[in-house]
């Protein structure tokens, strides 16, 4: 099962290194995944061409810089063998009767 599919997935930084021209050149972008209980940050260190400058960069281009399907992957392993077992269910019988019994 894919863990990753049912995670929020958020890049929660992501900081450009310029060259003298203001093209980036490397982007540090930070990603997190959550899903119930379970979160992982991920960082990312990524070299680029020198073609355009920070802001020209779009979300889209960041996570496909980042490789989300490895991060995918990796989340998915870690989830697995961390994951919470679920609570067991209690219920509180309130209209037990003592005196019932033997």
């Amino acid at each position: 099962m894919t863990h990753s599919a049912n995670a929020t997935k958020t890049i929660t930084k992501a900081v450009p290194t310029v060259d003298a021209d203001g093209k980036v050149v490397k982007w540090d972008v930070t990603v997190e995944y959550a899903l119930n209980d379970y979160v992982s940050t991920f960082g990312k260190t990524v070299e680029v061409e020198a073609s355009k400058a920070p802001a020209d960069f779009s979300k889209a281009e960041l996570w496909a810089l980042v490789d989300e399907a490895h991060l995918d992957a990796v989340y998915d392993s870690q989830y697995e063998s961390v994951k919470l077992a679920p609570a067991p269910t209690e219920t509180k019988v309130d209209d037990f009767k003592v005196e019932d019994l033997a």
